[in-house]
């Protein structure tokens, strides 16, 4: 039993050995990461680089969806008619006024042309 307990503790102190080494690298690796952004910073101030010069255009420029031109919307054809006006729907947007009236009155395949 002596042995075992002897093992535990040496593993329990090795585990505490293991534990100060990883605090003691994190703290090197954040100083050396520091030490690194303040060179490329002070190398990108003197030679006054721009990030498409280091990343590319394509990866630093915004890409901007292009506008479709004002006579590129489609008509679409109406679907619905008022027997009474003649008005139309094409069932896009909000039904109009009549056709809302009329549904209510009759089916719908009363409508379609």
């Amino acid at each position: 039993m002596n042995a075992l307990a002897e093992l535990q503790q040496e593993i329990n102190v090795d585990e505490f050995q293991l534990e100060t080494l990883r605090k003691v690298m994190d703290e090197q690796l954040t100083n050396e990461r520091s030490n690194a952004i303040a060179s490329i910073k002070d190398l990108v101030r003197t030679y006054q680089i721009e990030p498409a010069e280091l990343w590319g255009a394509d990866k630093t420029a915004r890409k901007q969806k292009p506008k479709p031109e004002s006579s590129c919307r489609s008509v679409v054809m109406p679907k619905y008619r008022d027997q009474a006006s003649g008005s139309t729907w094409s069932s896009r947007g909000k039904p109009p006024r009549w056709q809302a009236e009329e549904f209510q009155r009759t089916q719908e395949r009363g409508f379609l042309i």
